[in-house]
């Protein structure tokens, strides 16, 4: 384990963000992830997923994916940090500064299957002692396709494959998703 860069875990985020965050849901202390935020289901429904309720994929000048949020607090938890799922309480999002268009790893088609793939990021951290400690492997992943053809529609959340037979075939016939890196 290592130490994690004070700016991906930073507590004064919470008050930095608490003001536009408090009117649609609460703030919950959890062992591993320190202070989180709780969307209010009375606010975003009962199925609320993040990067796929009340919003949509677009492309940033530079050709990044980004997640173009419909709910008034979207521009801070869907840039600014991660979410994690808390077995009893649903989606949480984890307080952090450093800005990202979207959270996501993505899935994109290989062979026939023309879907596309994308999940939250998990942390890379737990809290332990009271200082935030990364770990080595992988966060599980609440995985949604969609088809290619619907992924920048403005409701994709409709389009979301549901059919547990065809996921794990969908996940089979996808790969993960790398960008080039200029040399």
């Amino acid at each position: 384990s290592r130490a994690v860069d004070p700016a991906d875990a930073d507590p004064p985020a919470l008050q930095d963000f608490r003001p536009q965050l408090d009117p649609y849901g609460s703030w919950v202390q959890h062992p591993n992830y320190g202070t989180v935020w709780v969307p209010n289901p009375s606010y975003v429904g009962n199925n609320f997923a993040p990067y796929v309720s009340s919003g949509r994929w677009a492309l940033t000048d530079g050709g990044d994916w980004i997640w173009v949020s419909d709910y008034p607090f979207g521009s801070v938890v869907f840039h600014y940090g991660p979410w994690v799922w808390v077995s009893g309480t649903g989606w949480a999002w984890i307080p952090g500064y450093r800005y990202a268009p979207a959270w996501v790893d993505w899935r994109v088609p290989t062979g026939s299957y023309a879907y596309v793939g994308w999940a939250p990021l998990g942390p890379d951290y737990i809290w332990y002692n009271g200082v935030a400690v990364s770990f080595w492997w992988g966060y599980p992943t609440a995985w949604v396709f969609v088809p290619s053809s619907h992924v920048f529609y403005r409701h994709v959340h409709y389009y979301v494959v549901r059919d547990r037979t065809l996921l794990p075939r969908l996940a089979t016939h996808t790969r993960r998703y790398s960008p080039a890196i200029p040399r």
